[in-house]
């Protein structure tokens, strides 16, 4: 029988063999400290390189103030110009709350570990917590938020329909609506703890939504009675540093501000110009095809394929030609060429009108019809 070796049940062995392999992380189960009043406990993260979108912009960071959630955007085009904008922000932020910041806590990227911001902290007075390395859960909330930004802004992009250019002024419409719907600890938006007013949505419409903005008299010629009065465009930032919406103008490429814009309803969209139907060389029919020759007129033969046709200009001749006209005769009515897929007509019908479009030189006109 052989005696085994007494060990105590809460008795660990040291082995520097299973440290080796078998070491995990620790659990991340304790409360995060939480700041006691505005601006004491701020967050920053910076994201990107994205495509580089409307402004030149590949980066945007983040500022985010742990008692009151405030969030700020900025766009940037390098990763040492956040340096700066932290700079303003402090500035603005410190005046509004009457507070100062106490705390910095970053990911200890390079673009925050810059000996001029280095020193400015210092002299502010403002202590920077940097994490460990790979340890995004000790900045938790600024991962967090970004996300959410992000995954926004995907949306608003989709929603809209509008490319990636904009992502932007996506993520600017995105951080706008979220301190407006964001609730603190005490049941207030961040909107009112800093406003003192509770914010309206009433008249809050979605990023891209289709609006038509006023022209002013200055602007219009008053001799013209038929000139318009206003202007269709996209809706894409809200009033926030400057006074009114901000309307993409597609036809200048220029974003304008104005308080004077409607919408339409939601999914009672403008139908009154739908796009017009493109329409194959193939089934372009011209008009002396339907028409019966009168008894004493002479009919003319299609022309020869074998002949020289008569010069075209270059827009014309990059497109194929309709076919030639052909002679109907006495061929029954329903034989007649006609688009596929188009429903059976009655025989009545077709002996009364015909519409036709014929297509000249990147064009569509109207051809006027014959009574038959």
């Amino acid at each position: 029988m052989i005696d085994l070796l007494d060990v105590e049940a809460n008795y660990k062995i040291w082995c520097e063999t299973c440290q080796a392999a078998k070491a995990t992380r620790d659990p991340f189960n304790d409360i995060p400290y939480r700041a006691i009043m505005p601006v004491e406990l701020v967050f920053s993260d910076l994201s990107g390189p994205f495509k580089i979108c409307f402004g030149g912009f590949k980066y945007f960071g983040t500022f985010i103030d742990d008692y009151s959630d405030l969030t700020t955007v900025v766009l940037i085009k390098t990763k040492d110009e956040i340096f700066g904008k932290f700079q303003t922000w402090v500035k603005a932020t410190e005046k509004a709350f009457g507070h100062e910041v106490q705390v910095l806590r970053t990911d200890g990227g390079g673009e925050y570990m810059s000996k001029a911001m280095s020193e400015w902290l210092e002299k502010k007075g403002i202590l920077h917590h940097v994490t460990p390395p790979h340890t995004p859960q000790l900045n938790g909330k600024a991962e967090r938020k970004n996300r959410t930004l992000k995954e926004m802004t995907a949306a608003m992009l989709i929603g809209s329909n509008m490319s990636t250019q904009w992502w932007g002024h996506a993520i600017m419409f995105a951080c706008g609506l979220l301190m407006r719907i964001t609730k603190t600890v005490d049941g207030r938006t961040v909107w009112e703890i800093i406003h003192k007013r509770k914010p309206s949505l009433t008249k809050a419409h979605a990023f891209g939504a289709e609006c038509w903005v006023h022209i002013p008299a200055a602007d219009r010629l008053k001799s013209d009675h038929a000139s318009p009065k206003a202007w269709k465009g996209k809706l894409v930032s809200w009033p926030t540093e400057r006074s009114g919406w901000g309307i993409y103008n597609p036809k200048t490429d220029k974003i304008v501000f104005s308080r004077d814009i409607s919408f339409s309803p939601r999914g009672q969209e403008d139908t009154s110009n739908p796009q017009e139907e493109e329409i194959d060389s193939h089934e372009v029919i011209r008009v002396e095809d339907f028409l019966e020759p009168d008894d004493d007129e002479e009919v003319q033969e299609a022309p020869n394929d074998d002949e020289p046709r008569r010069r075209l200009p270059a827009a014309a001749e990059q497109r194929e030609q309709p076919r030639e006209a052909v002679r109907m005769g006495d061929r029954p009515v329903r034989e007649l060429p006609r688009r596929v897929n188009r429903g059976q007509h009655s025989d009545w019908y077709r002996q009364n009108f015909v519409m036709f479009i014929q297509e000249l030189e990147g064009h569509l006109f109207p051809i006027k019809s014959s009574t038959l």
